[in-house]
């Protein structure tokens, strides 16, 4: 009867697409294999015809190769009754990633059903919804002092209680059981209290899906490998839905960019969620890109996105020149993971003629932003600047300051004027030794630099004709052409001011258009 009542649903189900985000980048191409007919004839040995109507209405046109044939050997090694065949008769099946399958899997052989088929667990969330006494009915699984047996036992709990227990046999379902077990379970483990439960359920609702061995083992993992006390866990519940496997393998990483990585694990928990060959994976493109390490203990965020998403953010960061120049910047992946929002904040700053936002500005939060903007002074506090030249200049953060510091107008001056002008030195020969002794010139636009040095040259500048510009050394000349700017202004500093600061002419404004339609 309930079989009957079942199937109909189930042959429903494998007509539907399975859902993918828009924003999800797929890959269709693996060593020349494609996601076609001859794809599913060689994985499941089946007939072209029948291969064909497996692909037909599109259902697997997103989806990658790898996850495709991952769910399919979980099905193959799991003992699944119905085989090769079931999939057949189900085959969207396979648009469930292998993770999913496998925690619905191991759901059902907790809650003990008798015979775990590619049908059942295809349509896992009608059947968790269905009630105990109709799964019982129809012996689907055992009674229910079994199943709650074999959770308490897996939970290591004590005094049940058998009326409730009796109450959700006639009224509930096996998702209900699974919740009051996992309840009593949180409570003695965690010392979760009724608005925690409340709570975790509310964010997370996902953990009803979650076997609670899985869950039990997170627990201790996360206490004996991180000595996470119960109110961190419970302050960073989403960990109970994490994969213990996954999360053991990135434990066993000695560095992450440099970092003690169970330092930075400890300080950003949100990582273990994410897959280790990611992590790995973006690892690598820091260390490639030269990121600073102290990047990752500040911005551990970085780790949980995707290894394609940092490559492009980094590239498309080298391609603008107001975040070029903080790319050693030790909060740079704060930059990197709130990058769009970031650029959105750039073209509007420099749409209302302010140009020296700080990284924190430009990626904080938004009060801080709009506190900013309506201060309206166009200034920095001089963190980011003096490390830039300190590290431009191979000198100490405490040198740089104190002879920065000396210029009234210094916390006013755009950074990527400030490189632009760097960089137009040492391309002319100038040492960081000469630059650092005239550090000041590196506040003035370097418009009116050139304009100064071809000046002296010409010899069309009253007041220092009769300098002989050639005999000097390249430290005196560019105190010479800084002399020549400040006398102006009688020494005032006030000559920061004369042109505009943006020196490059990449627009931010495209940047941000193309990183819509590219970067996730």
């Amino acid at each position: 009867m309930f079989l009957k009542r079942i199937n109909p649903i189930l042959r429903r189900c494998q007509h539907n697409l399975w859902s993918f985000s828009a924003s999800r980048k797929c890959c269709l191409l693996v060593e020349d294999e494609r996601i076609d007919d001859k794809f599913f004839m060689n994985l499941l040995g089946i007939s072209k015809p029948e291969a064909n109507k497996m692909i037909k209405g599109g259902r697997f046109a997103k989806l990658e190769i790898d996850d495709v044939e991952k769910s399919f050997y979980f099905l193959q090694t799991c003992g699944l009754a119905g085989g090769t065949v079931g999939i057949q008769n189900y085959p969207s099946i396979l648009a469930t990633k292998d993770v999913t399958l496998k925690n619905r899997f191991k759901v059902m052989e907790e809650c003990l059903f008798r015979q775990i088929t590619i049908a059942i667990l295809q349509n896992y969330i009608v059947v968790m919804n269905k009630p105990i006494s109709l799964l019982r009915s129809h012996k689907y699984i055992p009674s229910i002092e079994k199943i709650v047996k074999n959770l308490v036992e897996i939970t290591n709990l004590t005094n049940v209680a058998v009326q409730e227990v009796k109450k959700l046999e006639q009224t509930g379902n096996l998702n209900d059981l699974r919740r009051y077990i996992m309840d009593d379970f949180l409570r003695k483990e965690i010392g979760a209290t009724e608005e925690d439960l409340k709570r975790i359920w509310a964010s997370y609702l996902r953990l009803r899906n979650k076997p609670i061995k899985s869950v039990a083992e997170v627990i201790e993992l996360i206490r004996k490998e991180l000595n996470f006390s119960n109110e961190k866990i419970l302050s960073h519940a989403y960990l109970l839905y994490g994969e213990p496997e996954n999360m053991q393998k990135i434990l066993t990483l000695e560095k992450l960019s440099g970092t003690d990585a169970k330092e930075v694990l400890s300080l950003h928990p949100k990582i273990l969620m994410s897959n280790y060959k990611s992590i790995v994976e973006i690892d690598r493109v820091l260390t490639e890109n030269e990121i600073p390490d102290k990047t990752l203990v500040r911005n551990g965020k970085i780790y949980t996105l995707s290894p394609q998403t940092v490559a492009e953010r980094i590239e498309y960061l080298k391609q603008i020149d107001e975040f070029r120049v903080l790319l050693s910047h030790p909060r740079i992946g704060r930059l990197i993971f709130y990058q769009n929002k970031a650029i959105h904040r750039l073209n509007y700053l420099k749409e209302n003629k302010i140009f020296c936002a700080s990284l924190n500005v430009l990626s904080g939060d938004t009060e801080s932003f709009q506190r900013y903007v309506q201060n309206g002074v166009d200034a920095t506090k001089g963190k980011e600047m003096i490390i830039m030249l300190s590290q431009k200049l191979k000198r100490s953060v405490k040198e740089v300051r104190e002879y920065l510091s000396r210029h009234p107008n210094w916390c006013h001056v755009p950074l990527v004027s400030m490189s632009a002008v760097f960089d137009h030195l040492t391309n002319a020969g100038y040492t960081e030794s000469d630059i650092f002794a005239n550090i000041h010139i590196l506040f003035y636009p370097l418009s009116e630099i050139i304009k100064k040095i071809e000046a002296i040259e010409q010899g069309s500048l009253d007041f220092v004709k009769e300098i002989n510009w050639r005999s000097l050394s390249k430290t005196q000349f560019l105190a010479l052409v800084l002399y020549t700017i400040e006398i102006e202004f009688n020494f005032s500093g006030d000559g920061i001011w004369g042109a505009t600061y943006i020196q490059g002419d990449s627009s931010t404004t495209e940047k941000s258009e193309e990183m819509q339609e590219n970067v996730n």
